[in-house]
């Protein structure tokens, strides 16, 4: 049985990586494959729901006040949903933003993922992941409608985040199938549900 298990998650973390090549233009790709990658986005949406509410629980004092804005009623997974909807970006464009604000939380101690943080941190990577793997250019102004808050701030928030990552946005294939294999074999990957797809988001949260 493990063996079998091993062999399940070797074989999505191939799928998985071969995703990160696609861009959203290609037709060559196969359903099932985006229903894995569905499945990955669902492990990423658990673990970052699960960080905002232990860090709503225990917020940090001194955070960087560009991402603070009001308290958001909705959670990462109807976030990363908006994005996928509106954007209709590639899943990939998830696992690289979740690979980029990772980096952040674990380099820079004024920032964290929170209710007041969420609408404008996560957007941001989540954007810089679709700019560094779509060939579909989107401007700055929709990225502002997709997150509800000013291009002003989504202009500034950006060259903010790109700063704090040394204008590093590349990340090779070998270490993309390491974070896949990461998320696949995290615990809360332990019991994946059936990949559905994302539900269109209301109007009603974000203007």
């Amino acid at each position: 049985m493990r063996g079998e298990i091993d062999a399940g998650v070797t074989g999505l973390v191939k799928v998985c990586t071969n995703k990160m090549r696609l861009t959203a233009s290609d037709t060559t790709s196969d359903p099932k494959d985006d229903d894995e990658m569905l499945e990955l986005v669902e492990v990423i949406s658990t673990i970052l729901d699960k960080m905002l509410k232990k860090n709503d629980e225990n917020r940090l004092s001194g955070l960087s006040t560009m991402y603070l804005g009001l308290r958001a009623c909705y959670d990462a997974t109807y976030f990363i949903n908006r994005f996928l909807h509106y954007s209709e970006a590639s899943p990939s464009c998830v696992v690289l933003g979740y690979h980029y604000l990772v980096n952040l939380l674990n380099r820079y101690h004024d920032l964290q993922l929170n209710s007041f943080t969420i609408q404008r941190l996560l957007l941001v990577v989540l954007m810089l992941g679709y700019k560094s793997l779509e060939d579909f250019e989107i401007r700055n102004s929709f990225w502002a409608k997709i997150g509800g808050f000013p291009r002003s701030e989504v202009n500034r928030l950006e060259q903010d985040v790109l700063r704090r990552l040394g204008f590093r946005l590349h990340l090779p294939p070998a270490d993309y199938a390491g974070l896949v294999l990461r998320l696949l074999t995290s615990p809360d990957a332990s019991a994946r549900p059936r990949p559905t797809t994302p539900p269109t988001p209301t109007s009603c949260v974000i203007p």
